[in-house]
């Protein structure tokens, strides 16, 4: 088995994240892999502690420091940072045919080998449908596109590079931030559409669609790439993932563990005072319907 390429995005606010992720990665993937890390705000300090789990699974470590001016006039949306742009920059920053890009926020439960034998020829990448957003008209999508969620993706370096595709899809974005609802993810499809290999959903067993059927979570123990999407990571007080527990523990292998849990402890105190504030300004009639939602 040659060098496999993975690829990572971060900024400082995940960096703990980050590191569940590539020791989970580790744990489970004992072959070559080369960590390319993708970032403009990190310091040293985050540079080393990330190296170190590296070294520790005899990775090979590359980190890619980018201008983040390059992606000037990129929406951001919440939670979702400039960072999330910077994927789209992969196939001019990396040299290799093909790449493996994870999100941070990920939990990685056995082998995935078999993602860097898929054959994606004539295919930009190869993703996982979500079936909970369905943007089709606002992004003007073909009839047979399928939306795909971009925090796991074989990316076909090859074919981005011969088809320009990460200035279209800047472009896109940028152009038309107004149609976004879910940052590059968006754009991504608008420019992508139906031009993707469509893996098996174990690949990135997404967090929210639990929440909207319950019956996916029946699936949860076969998943490879458990996926934290949306605000509430596991570290959130409203975040009711079933394995919830299982991340923290994972989390607290993480150095600066305890420091990261109480900068979410008082955020997550913030927020539910706010809550508690805009409850009781309520008339009572309201206040109630408001409890149970």
């Amino acid at each position: 088995m040659g060098i496999k390429n993975v690829v990572f995005v971060v900024n400082k606010g995940f960096i703990c994240y980050l590191m569940v992720a590539l020791r989970t990665l580790g744990r489970n993937n004992n072959y070559p892999i080369n960590i390319h890390l993708i970032y403009s705000n990190l310091n040293q300090r985050h540079l080393n502690q990330i190296a170190k789990i590296c070294h520790e699974f005899h990775y090979n470590f590359k980190p890619i420091r980018i201008n983040k001016s390059l992606f000037q006039g990129a929406p951001e949306m919440g939670h979702l940072k400039l960072e999330t742009y910077y994927r789209i920059a992969i196939p001019n920053l990396i040299d290799a045919n093909s790449v493996l890009y994870l999100d941070c926020d990920i939990l990685i439960r056995s082998n995935i080998s078999e993602l860097f034998e898929i054959d994606f020829e004539g295919y930009a990448l190869a993703a996982v449908f979500d079936p909970a957003y369905k943007p089709r008209q606002t992004l003007k999508l073909k009839t047979d596109s399928r939306f795909f969620n971009s925090g796991v993706m074989m990316m076909n370096l090859d074919y981005w590079r011969q088809n320009n595709l990460s200035k279209i899809v800047l472009d896109f974005a940028i152009q038309n931030h107004n149609l976004l609802l879910c940052a590059d993810q968006c754009a991504l499809n608008a420019i992508v559409g139906a031009d993707y290999i469509s893996l098996n959903k174990m690949y990135n067993y997404l967090s929210h669609l639990i929440k909207f059927d319950y019956k996916y979570i029946t699936g949860l123990n076969n998943s490879k790439i458990v996926h934290f999407t949306g605000p509430f990571k596991p570290t959130h007080y409203l975040c009711k993932h079933p394995y919830k527990d299982l991340y923290l523990n994972e989390l607290k292998l993480i150095p600066d563990y305890q420091l990261f849990i109480f900068k979410y402890f008082i955020i997550n105190t913030f927020r539910i005072l706010l809550k508690k504030l805009y409850l009781e300004s309520l008339p009572s009639n309201i206040r109630k319907l408001q409890i149970f939602k």
